[in-house]
């Protein structure tokens, strides 16, 4: 048995090739032993690669099941949750989510589907309260509007229309017309600026403002500078009212009006063209308490028409976002042949409908058409203007219904005096000729008044002529002044106030 001391191991390097070393001390000798390190590692390094390739595998094999089973249990089913909100979110409230590929995707479905349909029922109720209002604000707005036909006593001399068709959301537009005493009629158009019941509660008070200060017989602008301050009284909502207000005096056609801001009506003068009706524009009611209106007089003749509307009409669109404006207004009503109002506005309503080319609707569209014939009819005194007379006489017969022998005698009649008046009255200077046309429903009597300023003359004092001689030898004049005898029942003549005025009258019975 031996012994020896065994020193530390080292790592040695001989010839560049790395040892791994001990030695130990036996008696005079020392024993040294190497090995290669690379003899040393190399089973470590094998083992090493063959756990590292092992666990690399393991670990792939784990991710890869892993990933599948998050894509079969989670990815699947958030794809499909997903796609159900997509539809969703896009307005199918009726879409469902029907995900059961684990307890806890059920409970995530049937959370979300409850909340859709709690939605659902939320906007379904909320879109019932809002065709309710839509309705209440339809049926105020509605009750607002006067009817022509109900209208006692109805104007006589005047031929009333008005209508509003109303949008899907419904707004502020109403008209109305109101006696202020038995010789002046009132007559407006408005829109108010907002929509739904608001705007309805606000078009029902500024309408009740106005007609209650117009019926006390204030001015027109001072029944608008009161109703203004009332209506900026209180005014949280921030709306306003466009209006064009006027007051008729039925026997002077004189008419007294206030544009606060809206649309400008047209006029068509008897036997003219349609044309805006240039009233400078005061304030919008509802916004400045402070402000006052101004007023503007003007005097309408028979035949003269007034074409109220809102902006419903200017302002529908069609596919294209184009206006309907007011120069096609004004083509559309020019291009119109018939008198009849009713006629006339569903021939608006026509080209508003070719226009928009089916485009919905965003605004009410509201028109009122007064026409005037009550008054006298100023024309030249030129021999051109008998057309203008002939039409005058044709629409007050058809008017109050007299029969044509009545309308043919009076044709004739009035023919004969107006070219006297036109080819001698002024000798060659110009003047005017005013006639009144007029029916009185007791007596059954037509009525025509010719006035003039020319020179005098009273054609009863013409001497009639002798039909008995021959056309050669008759003296000239008294043919036509036998001719009006012959066709109506009197003849009557005054010089008043330097002015000529002949009065022709012919009852209409048995003739009609």
């Amino acid at each position: 048995m031996w012994l020896c001391q065994v020193h530390t191991p080292v790592n040695i390097i001989i010839d560049d090739i790395a040892y791994f070393g001990s030695r130990c001390k036996y008696r005079e000798y020392s024993i040294v032993g190497l090995l290669p390190l690379s003899e040393l590692y190399a089973r470590r390094d094998q083992l090493l690669l063959l756990l590292a390739i092992g666990h690399v595998i393991l670990f792939s094999f784990i991710f890869w099941a892993i990933a599948a089973l998050v894509e079969h249990k989670v990815i699947k089913g958030i794809k499909r949750i997903c796609a159900s909100l997509d539809k969703i979110t896009a307005g199918d409230l009726h879409a469902r989510v029907d995900v059961h590929s684990s307890p806890e995707f059920v409970q995530l479905s049937n959370g979300i589907n409850s909340t859709v349909n709690a939605l659902r029922e939320a906007i379904d109720e909320a879109g019932r309260r809002y065709e309710n209002e839509l309705k209440l604000a339809a049926a105020i707005q509605s009750s607002a509007l006067p009817h022509a036909d109900s209208l006692k006593p109805y104007p006589d001399g005047i031929e009333l229309y008005a209508a509003m068709t109303a949008a899907r959301e419904v707004g502020g537009d109403f008209y109305d017309f109101f006696w202020i005493d038995d010789k002046h009629f009132a007559f407006l158009i408005a829109d108010v600026s907002e929509k739904g019941i608001p705007a309805a509660l606000f078009m029902m008070s500024a309408k009740t403002w106005i007609k209650s200060l117009a019926k006390s017989r204030l001015e027109p602008a001072a029944v608008f500078t009161e109703a203004n301050r009332m209506l900026c009284f209180d005014n949280d909502t921030g709306m306003f009212v466009t209006v064009f207000f006027g007051i008729l005096e039925l026997d002077s056609g004189k008419l007294t009006c206030i544009n606060a801001g809206h649309n400008p009506p047209l006029l068509r003068r008897a036997g003219g063209n349609y044309e805006f009706l240039r009233i400078e524009p005061d304030f919008i009611l509802g916004t400045l308490p402070e402000a006052e209106y101004r007023q503007t007089e003007l005097t309408l003749a028979a035949g003269d028409r007034l074409f109220l509307y809102t902006d419903g009409v200017t302002e529908a669109i069609n596919a294209a976002e184009e206006e309907f404006g007011s120069k096609r207004l004004l083509a559309a009503l020019k291009q119109f042949g018939s008198d009849v109002p009713g006629k006339l506005a569903k021939h608006i309503h026509e080209q508003l409908e070719k226009f928009s080319g089916g485009c919905p609707q965003y605004d009410d569209i509201t028109m009122l058409i007064l026409d005037y014939s009550c008054g006298p009819l100023v024309l030249d005194a030129k021999v051109e203007e008998l057309p203008k007379l002939q039409n005058y006489i044709e629409q007050a017969c058809a008017r109050y219904g007299i029969g044509m022998n009545i309308e043919d005698h009076f044709q004739v009649a009035a023919e004969e005096v107006f070219l006297n008046i036109a080819n001698y009255a002024y000798e060659n200077k110009k003047g005017t000729v005013s006639i009144l046309f007029s029916y009185n429903p007791e007596t059954r009597s037509v009525q025509l008044v010719f006035t003039d300023s020319g020179k005098p003359y009273d054609p009863q004092l013409a001497d009639a002529p002798d039909l008995s001689e021959n056309v050669e030898e008759r003296r000239p004049g008294g043919l036509g002044v036998f001719l009006i005898k012959e066709l109506i029942d009197t003849m009557a003549y005054q010089r008043k106030a330097d002015k000529n005025i002949l009065i022709l009258t012919k009852t209409t019975g048995g003739l009609e």
